[in-house]
């Protein structure tokens, strides 16, 4: 039975199924965990560049700059592993 509101258990980052066999919640690939890793870098990062802007209302502020070019990096770096052919 499934129910909207109750997830499900999870033990060790595996969510349990009734008949209690596990499905993998984590990235089996290194390449997977690097995505996902990088797509919370650049939510914080993105994060802390609009809290910045608020704060100093400039996009130009050094703050805000350095932030900005990291975000740019990580955004670039994702860009790369993601346009990667996976080997067959």
């Amino acid at each position: 039975m499934y129910c909207t509101e109750y997830p499900g258990p999870i033990y060790r980052g595996l969510m349990l199924s009734e008949n209690q066999a596990a499905w993998p919640q984590q990235p089996e690939s290194i390449r997977s965990r690097q995505l996902l890793s990088l797509e919370n870098e650049i939510r914080v990062l993105r994060s802390r560049m609009e809290q910045l802007f608020i704060e100093q209302q400039s996009f130009i502020a050094d703050d805000v700059l350095e932030v900005s070019m990291m975000l740019d990096l990580k955004i670039n770096e994702y860009m790369r592993l993601t346009n990667k052919k996976p080997p067959l």
